[in-house]
Parts: C-alpha cells; structure tokens; sequence
C-alpha cells in the first residue's frame, strides 16, 4: 500500500508527463495550477508531526497583524 505522500508524487509526475504533450502557455495554465495543487498535498502528507506544528505556528503569526 502507498502513502498519500507517494500517491501525490505518483499524480505530480503523471500531471508533468501529460503537460510535456501540450505546447502552449495557455494549455498549461490549468495543468500548472493542478501540479501546484498536488505537490503541496503531498508535501502535506509526507511532513513529519513537529513540521506541522512549526508549520502552524508560523500561519499563526502570518495572520496576526502583530505577529506580522
């Protein structure tokens, strides 16, 4: 059984195969958006617990205008 972190790196590297068969920027707008989309996911599932608590400390911050 794969992970979520390798099943996300299974569908970025799919998203990055197809994209190599269309040729125009506009054609790889979506596919760029969704590769973004993927690999974030997967960086998601592969972060160690203290990762993701450092992770939301610093978002804390982020949107604590004095934090800022």
């Amino acid at each position: 059984m794969s992970s979520a972190y390798e099943v996300g790196i299974g569908k970025a590297l799919e998203l990055v195969l197809g994209a190599r068969r269309l040729g125009t920027e506009t054609s790889l707008a979506e596919p760029t958006v969704e590769l973004a989309r993927v690999l974030l996911e997967a960086s998601h599932a592969g972060a160690e617990p203290n990762e993701r608590e450092r992770a939301a400390r610093l978002s804390a911050l982020l949107v604590d205008p004095i934090g800022q």
